[in-house]
């Protein structure tokens, strides 16, 4: 065996869907959403080619495009099956948005909610910044009332919360009426630049990051102890991200496997 070529794991797949005979269809968004990480058009093809059908989407995301993000979230609340969302690790800014387009919205115990103020970078002059700061106005108030809609809080709330860029915990979250049910733990790493945020978690910064296997016989060992089937490993090994989407092995193992690929994508 050699060493494993980080190009056949980055493929242009950010994303993944697996529709079974019968059953819900099983999509994981665990990267940015725009730029270059889900293409919110690639997305909807993919949702609208299950239609009528019920979704489980797993989410581990900082967030994006506002727009390619409320596209999302709207195709999700449009769809005629049930979808059910189910935060994996953290879900901010459109990320937290397209969490709630569930019903159940479900998170795990360690999973981090994150809501804040939109935010962008600007050029020009006085008259284009005006200008640039009536529309993020404009995309705070279209976000917050999302939030609202789901908690039931109020305005004042909600924009407080989101001036001071507040971090949810799962307890906390569901106690301000953001997730509906809490799960297990997931062992989760962030392999996020969490830069852009002023309060992100300490605990972030020393997240559980999973072993980088040299050659495509570490990374076939390393998913059997994930919980990987023999064929289902293989699958992995030979496919990247559609193996994983393809198997039946649980929510823990195949995040286990999406944070070994992204290490081996960086």
């Amino acid at each position: 065996m050699g060493r494993l070529d980080k190009q056949k794991y980055g493929g242009g797949s950010w994303y993944s869907i697996s529709a079974k005979d019968s059953g819900p269809v099983d999509m994981f968004i665990y990267d940015e959403i725009g730029g270059w990480g889900i293409s919110a058009e690639a997305f909807v093809k993919d949702l609208r080619a299950h239609k009528g059908k019920d979704i489980n989407l797993r989410l581990h995301t900082p967030g994006g495009d506002v727009f390619g993000g409320q596209i999302i979230y709207n195709a999700l609340r449009d769809h005629t099956g049930k979808v059910t969302t189910s935060i994996d690790g953290i879900v901010a800014s459109m990320g937290s948005i397209i969490a709630l387009a569930g019903n159940p919205v479900r998170m795990a115990e360690n999973a981090m909610f994150v809501i804040h103020n939109p935010f962008g970078k600007i050029e020009g002059d006085a008259k284009e910044m005006r200008k640039r700061a009536a529309a993020l106005d404009t995309i705070k108030g279209s976000m917050a009332g999302v939030y609202i809609e789901k908690s039931g809080k109020d305005l004042e709330t909600i924009s407080a919360w989101m001036d001071d860029e507040t971090w949810f915990t799962a307890k906390q979250a569901k106690a301000a009426g953001f997730c509906d049910e809490i799960g297990d733990e997931i062992k989760m790493a962030a392999f996020f630049d969490l830069s852009m945020y002023k309060h992100a978690p300490e605990s972030l910064a020393t997240a559980y990051v999973p072993p980088k296997p040299q050659n495509e016989r570490e990374l076939e060992h390393i998913l059997l102890d994930a919980g990987f089937s023999r064929s289902e490993a293989r699958a992995v090994v030979v496919r990247g991200y559609k193996g994983i989407g393809q198997c039946d092995a649980d929510a823990a193992a195949k995040v286990a496997a999406y944070e070994i690929i992204n290490l081996l994508r960086a």
